[in-house]
């Protein structure tokens, strides 16, 4: 991704690990993935992870939740590849510009 999340934009969210120890790669992707998002661009206060890595042995992935204040927004899976798959359909399609090839390992948006 080339946008990066500004530094002041950053040390407003908050990343909640679950389950699980913290992975830096994710929460730069996640963070990235959020900058670019039309819906949740300055809205998104906290990211909580969901457990560990899951899925394929060549297809990883992470379980979050994204809210605002004490309101869940969105579920997603952070993929390492470097996107996001929304579980609600108008935050998928309210992503920035991705390749063809970014298909996600998680179940159709919802």
């Amino acid at each position: 991704m080339s946008r990066a999340f500004s530094t002041a934009a950053r040390a407003l969210l908050q990343f909640v690990w679950k389950g699980t120890q913290p992975v830096a790669s994710y929460e730069e992707i996640i963070a990235n993935d959020i900058a670019m998002n039309s819906k949740l661009q300055g809205k998104v206060d906290k990211v909580e992870v969901q457990g560990g890595e899951h899925g394929r042995e060549n297809n990883l992935w992470v379980s979050i939740m994204i809210f605002s204040g004490m309101k869940r927004l969105v579920s997603a899976h952070a993929n390492k590849r470097g996107f996001l798959e929304y579980s609600k359909i108008e935050y998928q399609k309210a992503q920035g510009p991705k390749g063809d090839d970014d298909v996600g390992g998680a179940e159709e948006a919802k």
